[in-house]
């Protein structure tokens, strides 16, 4: 009831008059005799607060099943990123949503509502990246080499592996890949909200040697861009910006064996 209520009023702002209402169980004969009618189902289905490994199985309720009751229509479904990509059907659409860089939706479309393979969106702007089969988009460049710019990539290309596109359109080379952060450089400040940009000040083994290069650039306040411990982060934070100067904003981050000092550009 209470999400048929968040429906009511989202109908309400799009003022939206032509749907039913309805609260039932969807594996129910009572709610397939109203549902088989249309030619789409549309499913969000609910997922356990914590969970080893997300599988379509142990969603509820299970997309498999929801198949099995309504038969030969367009589904689309809505699952959790972290699905493995290999634990859904081949021949669906993946189209994976960011909301400024984060990762946040997996959609899936079948039949007549598939367009391509896979796709990533990147919200606000909307910009896609998409591959229209399996291997389209999954090859990429890994490099040591550390270029003028330095690039935080949008989650979205990582979940859906379309990080070989992304190198394709922009000629970027990637420095590290992973669910929780992935690097790319390239030569020149690339503007697309796929990428959050940084000019490179300097790298160097010595954390000291970044932080001196970061004064004398004018850089007062510094992010980190680490894996660090959530507890420690101000503490550390507050430590590097205590020998900091200027007004200017940077961000430290970890490659490899080597710190490495940037300006943020967007």
């Amino acid at each position: 009831p209470k999400r048929v209520r968040y429906a009511r009023y989202n109908a309400m702002a799009y003022d939206a008059k032509n749907i039913e209402f309805v609260v039932g169980n969807s594996l129910s004969r009572d709610i397939f005799k109203i549902a088989s009618k249309y030619d789409v189902i549309f499913s969000d289905p609910a997922r356990k607060p914590k969970e080893d490994e997300r599988r379509l199985e142990t969603l509820m309720p299970p997309p498999p099943r929801i198949m099995e009751i309504y038969g030969d229509k367009n589904y689309v479904f809505d699952l959790p990123p972290q699905i493995s990509m290999e634990k859904i059907p081949a021949d669906w659409e993946k189209e994976y949503i960011s909301l400024n860089g984060k990762i946040k939706r997996l959609t899936t479309y079948s039949d007549e509502l598939r367009e391509c393979d896979r796709r990533a969106v990147s919200l606000p702007s909307g910009e896609e990246i998409l591959a229209q089969d399996r291997d389209d988009g999954r090859y990429f460049t890994l490099s040591n080499e550390l270029s003028y710019y330095l690039y935080i990539v949008d989650e979205s290309l990582y979940y859906s592996s379309l990080l070989g596109k992304l190198e394709e359109r922009y000629g970027i080379n990637y420095l590290a890949t992973g669910k929780r952060r992935t690097l790319a450089t390239g030569e020149k400040l690339i503007e697309s909200s796929f990428l959050k940009g940084f000019e490179v000040v300097m790298k160097s083994a010595s954390i000291e040697e970044v932080i001196r290069e970061l004064r004398r650039e004018g850089v007062g306040k510094v992010t980190l861009r680490i894996d660090i411990d959530p507890g420690d982060y101000w503490k550390i934070r507050k430590r590097i910006e205590s020998k900091l100067k200027g007004d200017k904003k940077g961000s430290l981050f970890r490659i490899g064996d080597y710190w490495v000092g940037a300006r943020n550009v967007t």
